[in-house]
């Protein structure tokens, strides 16, 4: 475990590796975050780290729960200032009114979702707070989930971005509780499904947005949506959220749009600037911008 942004406390230094505090092996930042939490304010306690290739004991003393109380009363503002902007159908807009000069904006699938999901998510001795925006929030959803299995905006409504919302729901909807098996969460999951660029839409493993996920439905006879590593992101994470194993064939399929997004050296010559294992926006396209490798290549630069 890296400790570079507590190596100001006692003998820390930057490069020190943690594996031990007060005897006890410690396996990453979560163990140790609970660790510390179990010691009052001002008591020494023993680390070991490694320090290049030798073992050292280091004694530090814990410090105050200053910064904690602090970042508390951030999520509980957060949380009050988003439960008040909630509309009476309980959806959020899209965009804020405040943007738009104070006038009546629309309610927005995509930001309803990202918001049902933050509130959904936060811990526990917040949820009292939280409990009845996110259970609006959720009702709101479920009335936009269309026969597809997305979900979606009406005709009058702000765009619904569908990947986004549809994912963003069933991260809501099992951090709200929802068992895998939940018959909203299994339709959900399904019209997920049927929005990465496969077989089902005619493209085959040689194409560049093979495994990726278009943003809406694509339309008949229409421009197809953009499939970019930001849809594939989230579709991936709701998919592990609703208990969707790694060996399924949406992650299976996933992986070649991941490969070719993601900037390592493969048959090429490497260029070590580049190479650093990010991901471009897609891959023909990314909004850090591309360095010219050839008169005929171009290397598109890490972006997320």
């Amino acid at each position: 475990l890296p400790i570079a942004l507590v190596a100001k406390f006692g003998e820390l230094q930057t490069d020190d590796i943690l594996t031990e505090m007060a005897g006890r092996p410690i396996e990453g930042a979560a163990r140790l975050a609970a660790a510390i939490r179990d010691l009052p304010p001002g008591q020494e306690v023993e680390l070991r780290v490694v320090r290049g290739d030798q073992a050292l004991p280091v004694r530090v003393k814990v410090g105050s729960r200053r910064c904690a109380e602090a970042l508390d009363d951030g999520v509980e503002r957060a949380i009050v200032w988003l439960c008040g902007q909630q509309r009476p159908d309980g959806a959020w807009d899209s965009p804020h009114p405040s943007t738009i000069g104070g006038n009546e904006s629309q309610p927005g699938c995509a930001v309803t979702a990202l918001v049902v999901a933050a509130l959904a998510g936060v811990p526990s001795r917040f949820a009292p707070r939280s409990e009845a925006a996110v259970a609006k929030g959720m009702a709101f959803l479920k009335s936009r989930i269309n026969p597809k299995g997305l979900v979606d905006s009406g005709a009058s409504e702000a765009p619904s971005l569908s990947c986004y919302a549809t994912s963003l729901t069933i991260i809501a909807a099992r951090r709200k509780g929802a068992p895998p098996d939940d018959p909203d969460v299994a339709r959900l999951v399904a019209g997920l499904r049927g929005l990465q660029a496969v077989e089902a839409w005619g493209i085959n493993r040689l194409d560049w947005s093979y495994g990726g996920w278009y943003m809406m439905e694509p339309t008949a006879g229409g421009e197809r949506p953009r499939v970019d590593i930001s849809n594939l992101a989230y579709a991936l994470h709701a998919l592990h959220e609703a208990g969707i194993p790694a060996d399924d064939a949406a992650f299976q399929k996933a992986l070649p749009f991941l490969k070719r997004t993601q900037n390592v050296e493969l048959s090429r010559p490497g260029v070590p600037d580049l190479d650093d294992g990010g991901f471009a926006f897609h891959p023909r396209d990314s909004k850090a911008g591309f360095v010219e490798i050839s008169p005929v290549t171009v290397k598109f630069r890490s972006y997320g």
